[in-house]
């Protein structure tokens, strides 16, 4: 960082403490901007300096949480075949309980729904895992549906979610 002086403008620097009209003491302040992902964990921004080898918390954010963590995120499709009759749609979401997609003229399906935990994750002595440590985020849970009964080559929208709470694609 300190070879790049862009990285943290020092936008206003005032002095706090003067010795003999000297300055022995000074202050700065800048702003970053930040695109947050919702992971549906609270989050906190750390301040530190002194590298990585001696590491020294300066400022801790307080946790930000998100609005609404368990909504219905991240939706993929997949092909489940070459007939194209049918598409594979993956979610992700805070909830456990099975959600549905709907899609043409009011057909829906209902979504199977798995997770991984902690202990799935790979480690060893020689190569320990982040996974398993400190770098463990919560998944949520894996939501997934197949539309079946499709047109090829044909568009069609879907919604998926729980409730009457969908999002429409």
């Amino acid at each position: 960082m300190s070879n790049d002086p862009d990285y943290l403008n020092c936008t206003k620097s005032e002095c706090r403490e003067r010795v003999l009209g000297k300055c022995l003491v000074s202050t700065c302040s800048g702003s970053l901007t930040f695109h947050v992902v919702n992971i549906r964990t609270d989050i906190e921004f750390v301040f530190f300096a002194g590298g990585f080898d001696t590491p020294c918390i300066l400022t801790r954010s307080n946790p930000l949480d998100f609005t609404n963590p368990k909504m219905p995120l991240y939706g993929h499709l997949s092909s489940v075949d070459s007939s194209a009759t049918s598409m594979r749609l993956t979610w992700v979401s805070g909830d456990e309980q099975p959600q549905q997609v709907q899609y043409v003229d009011g057909m829906s399906q209902t979504s199977v729904v798995s997770t991984f935990t902690q202990d799935n994750m790979c480690s060893s002595p020689a190569l320990p895992s982040p996974a398993k440590d400190f770098g463990w985020h919560d998944p949520g849970f894996i939501h997934t549906a197949v539309m079946t009964g499709l047109h090829p080559s044909s568009n069609f929208s879907y919604r998926y979610g729980r409730y009457c709470i969908f999002l429409n694609y």
